[in-house]
């Protein structure tokens, strides 16, 4: 089942009611449902049961959560305010991004100002499973006139980043990644990894520049899609097998 905004929204908000299934089953198996004799008696007493096992959750209990997306924006965001994005001058007249936050089936993530370019400056090899450092350099974060950050993307070069938006998979969710239309029509190509079950950290983002032209890849703003599909609890999750790339943030390089 692919999962919808509001249950997105569940999963990365702090609930402020918390419903005692236990306690609920318990009263269940004990004394059942006690109707009152009139028609729809039955879902009204059931509705009255699970209000009575219903509490408002506690400020310690709401601090303690740990929400799937972090941070979470609970709408799409199309436009901010401020030379950078971070309301520093109201004055200034909005600036349109590249959308980020949620949607309808999904979320759209956003990068953060780190990037590494492929670079072969330095002759060295790309062995995926002992990556030298020397093939990749620190991308400089640029600023145009607007405030909007980014960087430059050779012809036919690719770089890695990462999400702005640290995860924490739940033991039955998995996330798949999609290009977002505003860079694919670019001709970005943006590839990530499926998003294990009980995975948690930052996503590494790789973006390859398929045209002959340079590209600009925009900080803070949306770069592709996340979608997540619920199935049964799986037995052995990406925590329980202790994933290589588990609790990684920034950007982490390939290892085996």
């Amino acid at each position: 089942m692919i999962l919808s905004d509001e249950e997105i929204t569940r999963l990365c908000t702090a609930p402020l009611t918390y419903f005692d299934k236990e306690m609920y089953n318990l009263h269940i198996r004990r004394h059942g449902i006690v109707a009152p004799a009139i028609e729809g008696g039955a879902e009204m007493a059931d509705a009255a049961l699970r209000k009575q096992y219903t509490r408002a959750t506690t400020e310690d209990e709401r601090a303690a959560f740990k929400p799937m997306i972090s941070p979470f924006n609970g709408a799409l965001v199309r436009e901010v305010l401020g030379p950078a994005g971070f309301g520093i001058d109201q004055t200034l007249p909005a600036r349109k991004i590249v959308s980020k936050g949620l949607t309808s089936y999904g979320y759209d993530v956003s990068l953060a100002d780190e990037f590494k370019l492929f670079t072969n400056v330095n002759s060295a090899i790309i062995d995926p499973k002992r990556l030298d450092e020397k093939c990749l350099v620190d991308a400089k974060v640029q600023t145009d006139e607007e405030g909007g950050r980014y960087v430059i993307l050779p012809p036919n070069s690719y770089l890695l980043g990462r999400t702005v938006e640290y995860f924490r998979m739940p033991r039955d969710v998995l996330a798949v990644c999609l290009g977002k239309s505003t860079y694919a029509r670019a001709g970005a190509i943006v590839n990530v990894t499926p998003i294990e079950p009980g995975f948690e950290g930052h996503v590494v983002i790789e973006i390859s520049n398929s045209t002959n032209l340079p590209m600009k890849i925009y900080a803070d703003e949306g770069i592709s899609q996340f979608l997540f599909l619920r199935g049964n609890p799986c037995l052995v999750s990406y925590a329980d097998r202790g994933g290589k790339y588990q609790g990684q943030t920034g950007i982490t390089l390939p290892k085996v």
